[in-house]
C-alpha cells in the first residue's frame, strides 16, 4: 500500500482532488502461470510466459461524496497476460559479442468501474509495450554499448470525473558503457522521444456522464543525456 492513498490531495492541474481512504485494502491475487523457455546458440533464448490472475479487491479510484474521489478498493478483477522474450546472439553473422533482442507484455484487464457500473481495464495497466534491442560486448576495449526502441507506448486512468491517457511514440535510447578496472565504470545515455501525447476526457456528471470537453496536448519532449560514474569497493 502508499501511504499517499490514504491521505487526501489535490492536483491542481487536472482540477482534482482527492479524499483520503482509511479502509483500504491491499489487494490480493491468486496467479496461475505457464512459462516455456527455450535456449539455443549459447546465450541466445526464447522465453513465453501466460499468466491469468485473480484479483479480489482490486485498487483503483472510486467515488465519493460531495465530487471527491479517493483511491480504494473497486472489487474483483482479472489479468490475462502473454510475455515474450527473444534475444539472439549474432556471432554466427559476424557481428561479435553482439545481441538482437525483442520483448513485449500483452495485458487484458477487466475490473467493473464503480462509477457507471460498466466493465472497463484497470487504470494504468499497459496493455502492450514491445521493445527491439541491440548490444554488443567489445572486450579488448573494455566496453558494451546498445540501444532499444519502443514504438508505442502509453496507459490509460480511469477517473469518476475524467478519463486521463497520454501515448508516446518513436522512444530511442541509446547508451555506452566503459569499465577500465573491475571497480570502475563511466556510462554515458541519451533517451529520444518523437511525440508524447495526453488526453484528458472531462465528464459534466457522474450518473449520465455527458462529455463536458475533451483537453488535448501535444507535448515537444525533451531530450535527456545522463553521464554515470560508479566506483565499488
Amino acid at each position: 500500500l502508499d501511504f499517499g492513498d490514504f491521505a487526501a490531495s489535490a492536483d491542481l492541474e487536472d482540477e482534482n482532488v482527492f479524499g483520503g481512504n482509511i479502509d483500504l485494502e491491499p489487494e490480493q491475487r491468486w496467479i496461475s502461470e505457464l512459462i516455456y523457455e527455450r535456449r539455443f546458440l549459447g546465450d541466445g533464448i526464447v522465453s513465453i510466459g501466460l499468466r491469468h490472475d485473480e484479483i479480489v479487491d482490486a485498487i483503483d479510484v472510486i467515488p465519493l461524496d460531495d465530487g471527491l474521489s479517493a483511491v480504494g478498493n473497486i472489487g474483483d478483477g482479472t489479468l490475462d497476460q502473454l510475455a515474450l522474450n527473444i534475444l539472439v546472439p549474432m556471432d554466427w553473422a559476424g557481428f561479435t559479442g553482439g545481441r538482437l533482442g525483442f520483448r513485449n507484455t500483452w495485458n487484458h484487464t477487466e475490473v467493473t468501474d464503480p462509477t457507471t457500473g460498466e466493465v472497463r481495464p484497470i487504470s494504468n495497466v499497459r496493455g502492450s509495450q514491445a521493445t527491439f534491442t541491440i548490444a554488443q560486448d567489445i572486450t579488448s576495449w573494455k566496453l558494451q554499448w546498445g540501444g532499444a526502441y519502443i514504438p508505442l507506448l502509453g496507459q490509460t486512468s480511469f477517473d469518476p470525473d475524467q478519463r486521463f491517457a497520454w501515448r508516446g511514440h518513436d522512444y530511442f535510447e541509446f547508451w555506452a558503457e566503459y569499465k577500465p578496472t573491475p571497480t570502475l565504470s563511466i556510462r554515458a545515455q541519451v533517451n529520444l522521444w518523437d511525440e508524447f501525447d495526453q488526453e484528458r476526457i472531462a465528464y459534466g456528471d457522474r450518473v449520465t456522464r455527458p462529455i463536458a470537453y475533451i483537453e488535448t496536448r501535444e507535448i515537444d519532449p525533451r531530450t535527456f543525456y545522463q553521464i554515470r560514474l560508479r566506483k565499488t569497493f
